[in-house]
């Protein structure tokens, strides 16, 4: 939580020299030789580290020496998952001079029984000037971390304790101690179990000794270290103590409990301590485990080195993993390294018996050895992989006419084995590929393969059997025609997530590619109670392709605030210098440092709106996490009245409404769609959206989507042009089946004035792919007229994704509103394009005010 002026920052020495120096402040920036160290706050972003993990900003505090850099946050700007500063967020190797930096490391957070530090004074003890090692000492409070009091409804109680957290850089050293230190503040002793919740970022890879690359699995246990790794750079924890222990870990966040003893009271004897190490170095894990186990004294080492290959030629990059050791089969990973240029790699390893497991990409993996490594000594083990074959894609945009190639397109690529697959296959989902810049090169196995080639729900589909060989390398020109016209619309996702919420691991370029290549236009980065400004990638992302890719995609920055009764997204709303920050609407209340209650939605929305929330949307609305649910609905059985709800949970001040929410059409149709029929008749309009929710990069970006009527082109249309015909109404939820209506002149989210008959226009499409079936016409909820949609090209041999086009005559004699919903079979399904996803459409409703006294009178007021 942001707490601005409420904290004493103490800075003992006056500038930075030591308690009572005058000395001016060091510079941070200056390269230092051996021996040297350095501690101060920082005060120019030239003294920041980079790297996509990088969080540290000025007023932060740096440690630094000739080989090591570590930030600590800063007590007054608390930007982290950990709600509060003074916690560890940046942590490198110093590079050599003009090598880019690759900081991969996201946060070191206290946890003393479930609960974290509120620091109240932060103390440079040492600045290193004097060759002695640089020493920086946070002291707090006892306090709880608000994700787990919101979610155990605050029966965590803290304790009356001191707790010192230290951090300390030795000259020459590549590792920083972190010592906490925690006594009673009360005249009795408290008991507390002390550990760390240990978040390795989404750049690199995780690794767990034991399990080794650690991906989406939990896991649980003791473990000696925990680590992520680039091919540039490693980041090492490890305990003093002995083994860390797990109870329960998930992908990126992970507890570790490292000691349970006895506070004395303040004085009166020594306090609990408990040491750590973080230590950093060269790419793979390795680099930072030899060290680890250098300073721990660990017995002679031997080496262990090779090459991999692939065919005659080295496999640089290449993922290795060392097995062995005498841990127990299945769970024996003892290291990982990467292959370099020239795909050579290197261990140092306690002598034993070891296999090599290599990996290149998304390829099979494959073990060679075993192999003797004896201390001192140096042994050579080889790694053959199979030789994949390079498939080179261009995607083009094709004149539907004359069939001559326009431009190119970006696309996602999608494969299954074998030829002439039938879409129903499985796809190959770790080959799934975002084309992003309208070319890629995949790597295969050699073998038969159905290549798919898509761009969203506007675009055909191109096809393509092959046979590769191995070593072959072929080139395919993958040709789309435009079926849907979609002019004035913007297709936009306003709800997917990146590895920026913790969970995930979605990196943030990745996350933006399959955007593009899915044909999204506007991309709402909603991560986890973190707001996300992604635009320094994007920016990144066009210098790499020599491009403008203005007029493919727009980032904005929004958040998912998510207690864990209900969620909702807000979008419009800032964030920190850094790009990302977390908690910046807070879902409980603390008072004296104890929880004192979860935050309803009434307080939540006003807090967005403060922050500038341009648009509030309810996430989806029934089921876990629903709001709806929340306020006690069940659709179609349980509807309350609006006027009914408390008014300490009610809160109408949203904008949109999840109706469909990722892959959950049947959800959709059986729920979500009957809630918001009930609530129009309710005279409660709200804009019905269709969103991604996606988390994975094989959680498909895209689907669904809402796209919303602004007449401009995306360059020519401005973000709050965006927002407000958003809210107003003036959308189409677009899950593969395009539904549109028109009354005269009259769309979407518009009140007509009309007494007697009208004409309700009808169309429908689908790309020559998108199975649709059936589409309903509701009035007041009701279904009023139903046509079956023929296949594709039947309709108009001309315009083959033109399914239906109708006027249907209505006579209403009471102010009614009008939408529509187009369905395809609960058995179809989009794949390979969009795995696991059935088609769907809703437009959203036009109010017709029949009466003439200029507004609507619901059916159910």
């Amino acid at each position: 939580m942001r707490r601005t002026g409420l904290l004493f920052l103490v800075v003992m020495m006056g500038c930075d020299g030591g308690p009572g120096s005058t000395e001016s402040p060091l510079p941070l920036d200056e390269r230092l030789s051996p021996g040297e160290v350095r501690a101060g706050i920082i005060q120019k972003e030239s003294e920041l580290l980079s790297g996509y993990e990088a969080h540290g900003w000025l007023g932060d505090f740096k440690l630094y020496n000739d080989r090591a850099a570590f930030i600590v946050e800063g007590l007054e700007d608390a930007r982290e998952f950990a709600s509060f500063g003074g916690n560890l967020i940046d942590a490198d190797r110093v590079r050599p001079e003009g090598e880019a930096g690759d900081e991969a490391f996201e946060q070191l957070m206290p946890i003393l029984d479930l609960m974290t530090i509120e620091p109240q004074s932060a103390e440079i003890l040492a600045d290193g000037r004097d060759g002695q090692p640089a020493r920086l000492r946070i002291t707090g409070r006892h306090h709880g971390f608000l994700l787990l009091d919101s979610a155990v409804g605050g029966t965590l109680t803290p304790k009356p304790l001191v707790i010192r957290q230290e951090y300390e850089l030795a000259p020459d050293s590549d590792s920083l101690l972190v010592r906490l230190e925690v006594s009673s503040a009360s005249g009795s002793p408290q008991g507390v179990s002390v550990g760390d919740l240990a978040l390795m970022g989404d750049r690199g890879l995780r690794f767990l000794p034991g399990l080794g690359v650690v991906g989406e699995q939990g896991f649980s246990g003791d473990f000696d270290f925990y680590g992520v790794a680039t091919e540039s750079g490693c980041v090492l924890y490890a305990s003093a103590e002995g083994p860390l222990h797990v109870d329960i870990g998930i992908e990126g966040i992970s507890p570790f409990m490292e000691k349970t003893g006895t506070a004395e009271p303040e004085g009166a004897g020594e306090p609990l301590r408990v040491e750590r190490r973080v230590f950093v170095g060269g790419g793979g894990i390795d680099a930072c485990l030899e060290k680890l186990r250098v300073f721990r004294g660990q017995g002679p080492l031997g080496t262990l080195q090779g090459v991999v290959r692939a065919g005659a030629g080295p496999e640089p990059g290449a993922i290795v993993v060392a097995h062995g050791g005498g841990l127990p089969a299945g769970k024996d990973a003892v290291s990982q390294a990467f292959a370099g240029d020239d795909g050579s790699y290197r261990f140092r390893l306690p002598p034993g018996e070891y296999t090599i497991e290599a990996r290149a990409g998304a390829l099979p993996a494959k073990i060679a050895g075993p192999v003797t490594v004896s201390a001192g000594e140096s042994a050579t083990l080889d790694v053959e992989l199979d030789l994949p074959a390079r498939l080179v894609v261009h995607c083009v945009e094709v004149d539907p006419v004359s069939g001559e190639e326009m431009s190119p397109l970006p696309c996602a690529l999608s494969f299954q084995e074998g030829l002439d697959a039938p879409a129903s296959r499985p796809t190959l989902s770790q080959y799934l590929t975002f084309a992003w810049n309208a070319a890629a090169v995949v790597r295969l196995p050699a073998g038969p393969y159905t290549l798919t080639a898509s761009h969203g729900f506007d675009y055909s589909l191109h096809r393509e059997s092959l046979t590769l060989g191995a070593g072959e390398e072929r080139t395919i020109r993958a040709r789309l025609v435009r079926e849907r016209n979609t002019a004035g619309y913007l297709a936009m996702d306003p709800h997917g997530h990146s590895g920026r919420s913790v969970e995930t691991h979605f990196p943030l370029t990745d996350k933006i590619a399959g955007n593009i290549a899915a044909g999204v236009q506007v991309l709402v980065h909603t991560d986890h109670d973190c707001q996300v400004d992604s635009r320094a990638f994007l920016d990144g992302m066009a210098r790499q392709a020599g491009a403008d890719l203005s007029g493919r995609i727009r980032v904005l920055t929004g958040i998912e605030v998510s207690p864990t009764y209900a969620h909702f997204t807000a979008f419009g709303v800032p964030t920190h210098a850094t790009g990302w920050a977390f908690w910046m609407i807070p879902y409980a209340t603390y008072r004296d440092g104890v929880f004192e209650k979860t935050l309803e939605f009434p307080d939540l929305f006003a807090r967005a709106r403060e922050l500038g929330a341009a648009v509030i949307n309810v996430a989806h609305p029934i089921g876990d996490k629903g709001y709806f649910s929340h306020l006690g609905f069940d659709p179609p059985g349980t509807v309350p009245r609006l006027a009914d709800l408390p008014p300490e949970k009610w809160d109408p001040a949203f904008d949109t409404l999840e109706a469909l929410n990722s892959r959950a059409v049947d959800r959709m149709l059986e729920h979500n769609l009957p809630l918001w029929v009930a609530l129009n008749n309710q005279g409660f309009f709200r804009t019905a959206v269709g969103v991604s929710d996606s988390h994975t990069r094989d959680d498909p970006p895209g689907f669904g989507r809402t796209l919303v009527m602004v007449g401009k082109a995306l360059r020519e249309a401005q973000t709050q042009e965006i927002f407000e015909a958003l809210k107003a109404g003036h959308a189409l939820v677009d899950g593969g089946i395009l539904v549109e209506i028109a009354i005269d002149q009259s769309r979407p989210g518009d009140l007509l004035t009309r007494a007697g008959g009208l004409s309700l226009h009808l169309r429908v499409q689908a790309a020559s792919w998108v199975p649709a079936r059936r589409v309903e016409i509701l009035a007041n909820g009701q279904v009023v007229a139903s046509r079956l949609l023929p296949e594709a090209g039947v309709f108009d041999a001309a315009h083959p994704a033109l399914r239906l086009e109708e006027d249907l005559p209505f006579a209403p004699v009471a102010d009614t509103w009008y939408a529509a919903v187009a369905v395809s079979d609960p058995q179809d399904d989009l794949n390979p394009a969009f795995p696991g996803c059935r088609p769907v459409g809703l437009a959203n409703a036009i109010r017709v005010d029949v009466d003439g006294d200029g507004r609507f009178t619901p059916p159910n007021p």
